[in-house]
């Protein structure tokens, strides 16, 4: 039960649930394996990168219609042009977003979907570089966060109330400039 819940975790946020579940399995008080944390958190991230990418072709033709302003007909030789620069190096692409924090992963497996991008060249890169990137953040998890949350969950609870404020105040800030920055816009 506790691997179904990891999986479906990381098919909504990969790099925080498989860091929680790789600290956990350092505590040892929580019946995980560091070695089925690491592949389930991998199957269930390439489960999650080729949703989207499917997401993506089955989107080609009506879905970036939707969202793109203006006539899209006049934007075809560019469109066109993406797409054959995406089927030659969308490797570069989606190894770059994979290995770097995953910012712009969902743009860009949307991206290769609609420009029908090989999958199986996409499947041994993208299994890999899932290999790598899970691989390291469940080290980080056990070696880095497990100490950490084994030294905060012994000592006084006091560390998560301070956390817990940070995180408040942190939001509170946040919210407060975006209400801002969203009043500076409307004249």
């Amino acid at each position: 039960m506790a691997f179904l819940l990891l999986f479906l975790a990381v098919l909504i946020e990969g790099p925080i649930a498989t860091l929680s579940a790789a600290a956990l399995a350092a505590q040892g008080s929580v019946n995980l394996s560091i070695g089925m944390v690491v592949l389930v958190a991998i199957v269930g991230n390439l489960v999650a990168d080729f949703i989207w990418y499917f997401l993506g072709r089955l989107g080609t033709g009506w879905l970036p219609l939707r969202f793109v302003p203006g006539s899209v007909q006049s934007h075809q030789e560019r469109i066109r042009t993406v797409q054959m620069h995406l089927r030659d190096h969308g490797l570069w692409y989606f190894i770059a977003a994979k290995l770097s924090l995953g910012l712009a992963m969902v743009p860009i497996l949307l991206a290769m979907g609609m420009a029908r991008f090989s999958l199986p060249r996409l499947v041994p890169v993208a299994t890999v570089c899932e290999i790598v990137w899970t691989g390291t953040l469940a080290l980080i998890g056990y070696f880095g966060m497990g100490p950490l949350v084994i030294r905060i969950l012994e000592s006084d609870s006091a560390y998560l109330h301070w956390g817990a404020l940070l995180i408040a105040v942190m939001f509170v800030c946040a919210l407060f400039y975006w209400k801002w920055h969203e009043s500076a816009k409307v004249p």
